[in-house]
């Protein structure tokens, strides 16, 4: 089973995992930004030419989610990958990422409310994501949490483990 207790860094499969996620980020910030990729004629098609304020913002949710996919997985998840799962993450990722740029990228509305509220939602998030990876980083950082579930009732915030 892959979620077996098992502390194992997984080098090699993060690092894939990391530039292929990288590579996908990469290209779809040149296709909405760099107009000279004639020396990659089959790119040309693939151009990302929205509104320049809204490539703007797609760029920087992008950026924003490699930075939190990294720290997740660099450094808040202890528990080994298999290949399998490395290469399903990537490739599904890899659709996604590139789904979400070109709908972002392509789109020539002007950035309105609906778009700065979506972007408010957007950093509430990814702050309560990371923010709550954090504290169960921290929790599993204890040695007599380890390989235990953190439990917390909602509103007095008081956490026990379950073995």
């Amino acid at each position: 089973m892959i979620f077996k207790d098992q502390y194992d860094l997984s080098f090699w499969h993060k690092s894939v995992f990391t530039i292929c996620v990288l590579a996908v980020i990469s290209l779809a910030i040149s296709l909405m930004f760099f107009d000279n990729l004639s020396s990659f004629v089959w790119l040309k098609q693939h151009q990302l030419s929205g509104d320049l304020v809204r490539r703007i913002l797609t760029a920087s949710c992008l950026i924003i989610y490699f930075v939190r996919l990294q720290v997740t997985v660099w450094v808040f998840q202890k528990r080994k990958w298999t290949w399998l799962e490395t290469i399903t993450i990537t490739v599904l990722m890899s659709f996604v990422l590139h789904a979400f740029a070109k709908v972002g990228g392509n789109n020539k509305q002007v950035v309105g409310t609906f778009e700065v509220i979506g972007i408010l939602l957007y950093l509430s998030g990814s702050y309560i994501n990371t923010h709550s990876e954090y504290f169960r980083h921290v929790w599993k950082l204890k040695e007599e949490n380890r390989g235990r579930f953190r439990r917390c009732r909602s509103l007095h915030r008081t956490c026990y483990g379950n073995s």
